[in-house]
């Protein structure tokens, strides 16, 4: 008989599989307890085969498939049409912009430092 076995837990709200699992260690009668919201019940379609989010179901006490594969990231924008001038005046707004943020995140700080440091002397 084993010493310890592996329990999967459940979001007992969404069914889904919250996290990956817990090793459970029988006690001194060498019987295990299952933790709240968990099953012995591997989140396996089969061998070597997972679900993308498994979900729980109650009534078959197995889990089944919750969820949908990732949409791959979109692909970035073409500059098809796009004139050299265009791209030009682009990247110099992304600049200009860039410089801006940072300027103002400057400020932030200094602004932020200042107050913490009346505080400190009050």
């Amino acid at each position: 008989m084993a010493d310890i076995k592996t329990a999967y837990f459940i979001d007992p709200d969404t069914l889904l599989h919250t996290y990956d699992y817990v090793q459970v260690s029988a006690d001194a009668k060498g019987k295990f307890i299952l933790p709240e919201n968990a099953t012995w019940v591997e989140p396996k379609k089969g061998e070597n085969e997972f679900y993308i989010h498994a979900r729980w179901n109650p009534d078959l006490q197995n889990w089944e498939e919750g969820g949908v594969a990732v949409e791959p990231a979109p692909s970035a924008p073409a500059f098809e049409g796009v004139t050299k001038e265009q791209y030009l005046a682009l990247v110099k707004q992304n600049i200009d912009l860039t410089k801006k943020f940072a300027t103002m995140q400057a400020t932030l700080s200094k602004v932020l430092l200042a107050q913490a440091e009346a505080t400190k002397t009050q």
